[in-house]
C-alpha cells in the first residue's frame, strides 16, 4: 500500500451544524428558544409581537432565529409595506426600523451565546490543535 503524508496545511474539517453540540453549546433551537425568552421578559414588548407575527406567517421562525433576522432585514431594507400578502402594523415596522440604530438584538444574542460558552467544555475540539499549519490557521467550513 502506497502511504502519502499530508502536511497540516493539506488538512480541510468539515463540520456540521452540530459539531459543537456535544460540547455544551447550543442548537439553533436552543439559541431561538432562548432569545424568545428574553424577547418575552424585555421592556420593549414589541420583539416578541414581531416575532410572533413573524412567525405565525413562517413556522421556520419559531425554531430558527436566523429566519427571524433575515425576515428583520428585509422589512428593515424594504420600502413596501405589504411583504409576502402580510400586513405588518406600521407600529412594528417603525420598531423595525429603530433597530439598526441600537445594537438591542445584537446585545441579546452576545449575552444568550455568552451564557452558553461559561457552560462548554473548552478542551472539546482542542484535539484539532495538532492540525493548526505553520500559517496558524485552521481551514474549518461548516
Amino acid at each position: 500500500m502506497n502511504r502519502q503524508c499530508y502536511s497540516a496545511s493539506d488538512v480541510i474539517f468539515l463540520l456540521g451544524a452540530g459539531a459543537t453540540v456535544d460540547a455544551g453549546m447550543p442548537t439553533i433551537k436552543e439559541l431561538t428558544d432562548c432569545l424568545k425568552d428574553r424577547f418575552t421578559g424585555h421592556t420593549d414588548r414589541e420583539f416578541i409581537e414581531i416575532f410572533k407575527f413573524l412567525a405565525k406567517a413562517d413556522s421556520s421562525v419559531e425554531t430558527n432565529y436566523e429566519r427571524f433576522f433575515e425576515y428583520i432585514e428585509l422589512i428593515r431594507r424594504a420600502s413596501n409595506k405589504d411583504l409576502f400578502c402580510l400586513k405588518l402594523p406600521e407600529r412594528l415596522i417603525n420598531v423595525i426600523r429603530k433597530l439598526s440604530e441600537t445594537d438591542v438584538i445584537r446585545i441579546l444574542m452576545t449575552d444568550i451565546l455568552r451564557n452558553f460558552q461559561k457552560s462548554a467544555d473548552s478542551d472539546y475540539l482542542a484535539h484539532l490543535q495538532y492540525f493548526i499549519p505553520d500559517n496558524g490557521r485552521l481551514k474549518i467550513f461548516t
